[in-house]
């Protein structure tokens, strides 16, 4: 079972433009979605433009449902195309389901994340510098700590506190 999640939806989302197969395509990154969606009007277009594409299927088996619906999707065809971010360069192959009914053209998690538009989770990309590296690197930091010598320092203790040191027995 796949479940979309953006299907049918009319209020105001922003479209992202991506190159698939050669042609720029405004999209909606969905990091619910678990499949790339497609309208039968988009698909039109993107042939219209010339559309290249990897490979084709005019009868997939898989079950499309908006999220929530637990009647699926009509599934016209699929299609695998190279996708790719204009602005960062970073591309993918991916495929594509066309559905019959009207609705936003989807990009899904698998997809988003292999582009780089989406990241779930914490990346730590932090240079690992041990401690002899610091020292060797900033000697001067590391010169002279210990005990400040002629600064005073004023302390205020509302308690009376015993400050000597205990006997070792």
């Amino acid at each position: 079972m796949i479940f979309l999640f953006g299907i049918g939806v009319e209020e105001k989302t922003t479209l992202i433009t991506f190159e698939i197969g050669g042609v720029d395509t405004g999209l909606i990154i969905d990091s619910g979605a678990t499949v790339n969606v497609l309208d039968q009007r988009c698909w039109e277009q993107l042939k219209k433009e010339k559309i290249k594409v990897v490979d084709q299927n005019r009868k997939p088996k898989k079950k499309l449902f908006a999220y929530g619906n637990e009647t699926p999707l009509t599934v016209v065809g699929s299609f695998v195309a190279n996708i790719k971010v204009k602005e960062s360069r970073v591309e993918t192959t991916a495929e594509f389901f066309v559905i019959k009914e009207k609705g936003k053209a989807l990009l899904g998690r698998k997809t988003a994340m292999e582009l780089k538009v989406v990241r779930l989770g914490p990346e730590c990309e932090a240079e690992q510098i041990n401690s002899v590296d610091i020292r060797n690197l900033y000697p001067n930091c590391f010169e002279g700590l210990g005990k400040l010598k002629r600064f005073p320092v004023k302390t205020s203790n509302k308690q009376r506190c015993d400050t000597s040191r205990p006997s070792e027995s």
